[in-house]
């Protein structure tokens, strides 16, 4: 894809895209230094990768929902050469990829601060490789929200509905999180192990489950992504739900 093609979705998406992640983490950051102003030390590694691990992947779920259920010029999006369900795709990886980016550039400040922020200690590992591992405690959630809500957005047309089933799944995983950490076969569903559980860093004897639960939960994230791109192959559900708009 083009420079000028890659700047012209972004214009189309809008500041939504581009913003709210960066506001969000933002927001935690100023959080975050007021609770070293109340010398609240205690809970602020959670709180700073709570940030990461929850806020930034349901704001971003929340926009994807919005991108795939309506579209205000999708009549010419749909008769024109290039596939709508391409566009679309397109959209949903230039969202995932800025949202990683931000991400990132947040974890590599929290790391710079202490590594042992980011709940991972490899022992011996080099200090770039625990970095880069630890990143899967919030790319996995990300990309299964933001698949999810691809799916969601596809399935519903509606972006109240996608939002809301969305944001249940959030809150249910708050209500939840001692019953998903005491099943092990739920640990692939438990996005934010990290935040909700008490504190532990992830070490070299623990490390292979963690792995594992995270690799799966990407994995499910693919899985959605495939049924929502399917989905989005609907052109008659596509345009009855913009006619409803």
């Amino acid at each position: 894809m083009s420079l000028d093609r890659l700047r012209y979705e972004l214009k189309l998406m809008g500041g939504k895209v581009t913003l709210t992640p960066i506001v969000s983490m933002l927001s935690f950051g100023l959080l975050s230094l007021l609770l070293i102003y109340l010398r609240n030390n205690d809970v602020l590694p959670r709180f700073l990768m709570g940030g990461l691990e929850m806020i930034l992947p349901l704001a971003a779920g929340i926009i994807t929902v919005m991108l795939t259920s309506y579209d205000q010029a999708i009549e010419i999006q749909l008769t024109v050469p290039r596939l709508y369900h391409l566009t679309v795709l397109r959209r949903l990886l230039l969202l995932l990829g800025w949202c990683i980016l931000v991400g990132l550039f947040t974890s590599l400040i929290i790391a710079t601060v202490n590594l042992s922020l980011l709940h991972l200690d490899l022992g011996s590992w080099p200090l770039v490789l625990s970095f880069l591992l630890a990143q899967l405690g919030w790319v996995a959630p990300l990309a299964w929200f933001v698949c999810a809500g691809f799916c969601l957005g596809a399935l519903l047309r509606n972006w109240v509905a996608g939002t809301t089933v969305l944001s249940a799944i959030w809150l249910l995983e708050i209500v939840f999180k001692d019953y998903l950490k005491a099943t092990d076969w739920l640990h692939s569903i438990f996005f934010f192990a990290t935040t909700l559980t008490p504190i532990e860093l992830v070490t070299a004897s623990t490390f292979g489950a963690w792995l594992t639960a995270r690799w799966q939960m990407c994995a499910i994230a693919a899985a959605l992504l495939f049924i929502g791109w399917l989905l989005t192959h609907n052109t008659e559900a596509v345009l009855k739900s913009s006619s409803e708009a």
